[in-house]
C-alpha cells in the first residue's frame, strides 16, 4: 500500500458534504466576479445578448488575462486558468478555493487543501467589493444568472436548485492577497479514516484579507524627499561599463531607504517606482493631438485625453482600430500589420521595465512596430539573436560583475550555436560555471533579506535582455525544428541534450545575478520585520540601487526588441 501523503479525519468527510463544485469537465477558464458587477460580465456575448466572436466577448479577456485578474467596469474578476471542478472554503480573515483536478471523493480535495503549505502568488492585490462574489464558468452571460442568483441568496443558498452551476462566494469587502499551494499543484496520496488510500491531484488558492476595500497602495514611508537611496550613482556609467557593489560608509536601512521613494505594486507584482519628481510625460503625440502613456496594467478610458493605455490598446488605438464598445471600457484588436513575434516581445518588455524606460524608449519604437510585417529580420535570424545575446551579452556580463571574470572572456570568444550539436558542445563551459557559482555561493541571508534579494535578480536580468532573449530562443529551437512565423514544429526530434543546454544558458545568468544582488543586499541593515510589506518594500530599493546594472548590457531587452523592427 502507497504511504500517504496527507491524513483525513471525520471533520474533514463531514465539512465535505457541504461543498459544491462548478467547472467540472467544462473546459476553458472559470471566473470569479463580484455580484455587484453580475450584470456587466458578458461571457460570450455581446451588449445585445448576442453570441460575439471571441476576440470582442469578457471570455477571451479571461482567456488572455496575464496572471489571474482582469477588469470588468471598476472591478477585479478572478481567472481560474487551469481546467478543474472548483468551490470555496471560508476561514478566518479569507478562505480557500479548492480545486478537484482528478480524485474520486470531496473530502480528499479538502483535506489536501486544508493541510498543504502556500506560498505567495505574484499577483497585485485582489480587491473584493461589498455583497460577495459569483463563481462561474467563463462562457456563461451574467445577466442569464443574475436572477438565480438572487433567488437562491433570498433562501439562503450558495448554489442553484437547477440550471446554469454557479457558487456564491459570501467573502468580507476588502483587498485580498492570493496564496498558491507551495507545490502548485499537490499530486499524491491522502487516508481516509477507515484505513484506505486515494491517490488525489488539487491545486487550491488560499485568500488573506490584508486592507480595507477602499485603500490604495501607498506610497513607501514618507514620499518627500528629493534624495536617492545610498548607491545610486551608477545612472552616470556609461553603458557597457563594469558596476561593482559600493562598499564602505555608514549603510542606510532599508526603511530609510525606502522613504524615498514612491512604490506602486503592478499586476504580476513587478515593482514600477519614481524617484521624488516623476517623469515628464512623453512628447510624442500621433493622433487626435493626444499623447499615449503607457501602463502595465490596462486602465480603461473613455474620452480621456491623454488616454492610459496597455501596449496592445496602445497599438490599435495608434492602428486605428479601437472599438468603443462599452461604456468606460476600451475593447480593441491587435492591427494585422504587427508580426505576432514582436508583440510578443515588445509585451514582455513593457511587464518587465521601470515606467520611465517604457515613456522614454518604448513609446518612440510604437511606430516601427505598427509597420513589423513590412521588414526585419527572417524568422531563423530573429531567433539567432538570442543565441548571441546568450553567448556573447548577457552570460558573460553576469559572470564578471559575480567576479568569474576569466570564464566571462571565454564566453566572448565562443560563437553563436546555429545548431543543436553546436548548443549541446556549450555543456562542459556551462557545468563549470555552475560549478563556480554554487562553490563561491554565500552563506544565505535572513528571508527578510534573501526573498528581495532573488526577487530582485530576476527583474534585473529579465530587463538586462533575458525576457527578450528566452522568447526568441523558441522562435530558434522552432525554426532549427522547420517551424516557420506561422506554424509551430513538432518537437518530436528535439534532442533531449540540447534542450537541457539551452534551458541551462537561460539560467546560468540569473543565478549569477542572484549573486551580484545578493551581495549589494548585504549592505543594508537586515529589515527587522519579515512581513510582505516588508519584504516589497526592501525588494524596492535594491531594484533602485541596481537599476543601472540592468543597462550595462550592450544589448538589453528593448534593443533586442528594436532589432527586429523595420
Amino acid at each position: 500500500m502507497p504511504k500517504a501523503n496527507v491524513m483525513l479525519t471525520d471533520a474533514h468527510h463531514e465539512q465535505a458534504k457541504g461543498l459544491y463544485f462548478v467547472g467540472h469537465g467544462d473546459g476553458g477558464p472559470c471566473v470569479i466576479v463580484p455580484r455587484s458587477s453580475l450584470t456587466r460580465y458578458w461571457g460570450v456575448f455581446d451588449e445585445d445578448g448576442e453570441s460575439c466572436a471571441d476576440s470582442h466577448s469578457h471570455y477571451q479577456e479571461a482567456i488572455d488575462a496575464s496572471g489571474a485578474l482582469f477588469r470588468v467596469g471598476d472591478d477585479d474578476v478572478f481567472v481560474l486558468h487551469e481546467e478543474a471542478g472548483t468551490s470555496f472554503v471560508p476561514s478566518d480573515g479569507g478562505g480557500y478555493l479548492v480545486r478537484w483536478v482528478g480524485a474520486k471523493s470531496a473530502a480528499a480535495v479538502l483535506g489536501v487543501a486544508l493541510t498543504q503549505k502556500y506560498r505567495p502568488l505574484e499577483l497585485r492585490r485582489w480587491r473584493v467589493p461589498a455583497g460577495g462574489l459569483v463563481l462561474l464558468h467563463g462562457t456563461v452571460d451574467g445577466r442569464t444568472v443574475t436572477k438565480a442568483v438572487d433567488a437562491a441568496a433570498a433562501k439562503g443558498s450558495s448554489r442553484p436548485s437547477k440550471g446554469e452551476p454557479f457558487l456564491i462566494i459570501d467573502l468580507p469587502a476588502g483587498e485580498y492577497a492570493v496564496d498558491d499551494l507551495e507545490a502548485s499543484e499537490f499530486d499524491g496520496d491522502v487516508k481516509h479514516p477507515d484505513g484506505s488510500t486515494e491517490r488525489v491531484m488539487v491545486r487550491a488558492f488560499r485568500l488573506r484579507r490584508v486592507g480595507d476595500y477602499g485603500q490604495k497602495p501607498r506610497p513607501g514611508s514618507g514620499a518627500g524627499g528629493t534624495k536617492e537611496p545610498k548607491g545610486e550613482r551608477g545612472s552616470e556609467k556609461r553603458a557597457g561599463a563594469k558596476a561593482k557593489p559600493s562598499t564602505g560608509g555608514t549603510l542606510p536601512s532599508a526603511e530609510e531607504a525606502a522613504s524615498k521613494l514612491e512604490y506602486v505594486e503592478t499586476l504580476g507584482g513587478l515593482e514600477k517606482l519614481w524617484s521624488a519628481e516623476p517623469p515628464p510625460p512623453p512628447k510624442s503625440t500621433w493622433k487626435d493631438g493626444a499623447a499615449v502613456a503607457l501602463e502595465h496594467v490596462s486602465l480603461r478610458a473613455s474620452g480621456a485625453a491623454p488616454p492610459v493605455l496597455s501596449l496592445g490598446a496602445a497599438l490599435a488605438y495608434l492602428g486605428g482600430t479601437p472599438k468603443q464598445r462599452r461604456a468606460k471600457e476600451w475593447d480593441y484588436e491587435t492591427p494585422e500589420v504587427v508580426r505576432p513575434l514582436v508583440k510578443s516581445v515588445a509585451e514582455q518588455v513593457t511587464n518587465h521595465f521601470f515606467d520611465r524606460d517604457r515613456q522614454e524608449r518604448l513609446l518612440p519604437l510604437l511606430p516601427r512596430i505598427l509597420a513589423s510585417r513590412s521588414g526585419g529580420p527572417s524568422y531563423a535570424a530573429a531567433g539567432q539573436l538570442a543565441m548571441s545575446w546568450y553567448v556573447t551579452v548577457g552570460t558573460p556580463y553576469w559572470l564578471e560583475l559575480a567576479g568569474l571574470e576569466s570564464e566571462a572572456d571565454e564566453w566572448r570568444k565562443r560563437s553563436a550555436p546555429t545548431s543543436f550539436a553546436e548548443l549541446a558542445a556549450l555543456r562542459p563551459l556551462l557545468d563549470e560555471c555552475r560549478a563556480k557559482l554554487d562553490a563561491e555561493r554565500p552563506k544565505e541571508l535572513p528571508d527578510a533579506s534573501g526573498g528581495p534579494a532573488a526577487r530582485s535578480a530576476a527583474i534585473l536580468f529579465q530587463r538586462s535582455g533575458a525576457c527578450s532573449a528566452w522568447i526568441l530562443s523558441n522562435v530558434w529551437q522552432n525554426a532549427m525544428l522547420g517551424g516557420t512565423d506561422d506554424e509551430r514544429a513538432s518537437t518530436d526530434d528535439l534532442p533531449d541534450d540540447a534542450y537541457s543546454a539551452r534551458t541551462d544558458l537561460a539560467a546560468l545568468g540569473k543565478i549569477a545575478a542572484t549573486r551580484v544582488a545578493t551581495a549589494r543586499a548585504r549592505e543594508y541593515r537586515t529589515p527587522k520585520k519579515s512581513s510582505d510589506a516588508a519584504k516589497r518594500q526592501f525588494t524596492s530599493v535594491l531594484l533602485h540601487d541596481l537599476a543601472p546594472l540592468a543597462r550595462g548590457t550592450s544589448v538589453d531587452a528593448i534593443g533586442l526588441l528594436e532589432k527586429l523592427l523595420p
